[in-house]
C-alpha cells in the first residue's frame, strides 16, 4: 500500500471528538476519540485544508466542522482502517 505525502499532522487537538487529523496530498485521515478506527476521506473541496486551519486557529468546534464537511459533500469516506 502506497501512502501520499503528509502535508500536516494535527495531534494534541483541543477537541472532545477528534484525536488526530493527518492531512495528505490526496486525502485526510481522521481518528475520533470514540473509535479505534482511522477514517480516510477523499477531499472534494480544494480549499478544505485552509478551512480546517481557520477552524483550528479560531478555536471553533472541530467536530462540528468535520460533520458539516461530510454532510456538505466536501469529504467523502474512502475507507475505515483499524491501525
Amino acid at each position: 500500500m502506497k501512502f501520499s505525502k503528509i502535508l500536516k499532522d494535527y495531534t494534541d487537538l483541543e477537541s472532545s471528538a477528534v484525536d488526530r487529523i493527518v492531512l495528505r496530498e490526496d486525502c485526510v485521515e481522521i481518528q475520533f476519540k470514540t473509535s479505534k478506527h482511522v477514517y480516510k476521506y477523499d477531499i472534494k473541496d480544494e480549499n478544505w485544508g485552509n478551512s480546517l486551519q481557520e477552524c483550528l486557529d479560531n478555536k471553533e468546534s472541530l467536530g462540528k466542522f468535520l460533520n458539516n464537511s461530510i454532510k456538505q459533500g466536501n469529504l467523502e469516506l474512502i475507507s475505515k482502517i483499524l491501525p
